[in-house]
């Protein structure tokens, strides 16, 4: 059995186990602790307006490290983004805000919280929200 520090395994290899994967994997490194993330806002199931700025809060923490990044994301049903990317969330008061707004898309959304630690590793949480049609 290969062990972490071993060889045949690549430089390459070790870094995306390592440093997690940006687009959603969650890898587990031994060595290193993933962020726990939680959602306070919205709930989950929450219903949100169209043509509204809604807040989506969280927070995020790591044993044995600290948190150098806490983004979000709201995509639809069929994967895609409306704000382009991963948005960048400000910290008051222990917890990550970040506002989006909900333009005219309607059905269900998933919103996609996002932490890094200063390892390197991410870690995520997601909530499902509902844009009624007018």
């Amino acid at each position: 059995m290969t062990m972490w520090n071993e060889a045949p395994m690549n430089s390459i290899a070790w870094r995306t186990l390592e440093w997690g994967d940006k687009a959603g994997g969650q890898y587990a490194n031994p060595k290193y602790n993933r962020p726990t993330v939680s959602i306070s806002q919205p709930t989950d199931y929450q219903e949100w307006a169209v043509m509204t700025y809604e807040t989506i809060q969280a927070t995020a923490s790591v044993s044995g490290g600290t948190i150098s990044e806490c983004v979000c994301k709201v995509t639809t049903q069929f994967g895609y983004t409306y704000d382009g990317n991963w948005i960048t969330m400000s910290l008051s008061g222990g917890k990550y805000t970040a506002s989006w707004y909900s333009g005219s898309v309607t059905g269900y959304l998933l919103v996609s919280v996002r932490a890094k630690s200063n390892n390197g590793i991410y870690g995520y949480h997601q909530h499902v929200v509902y844009v009624p049609p007018i």
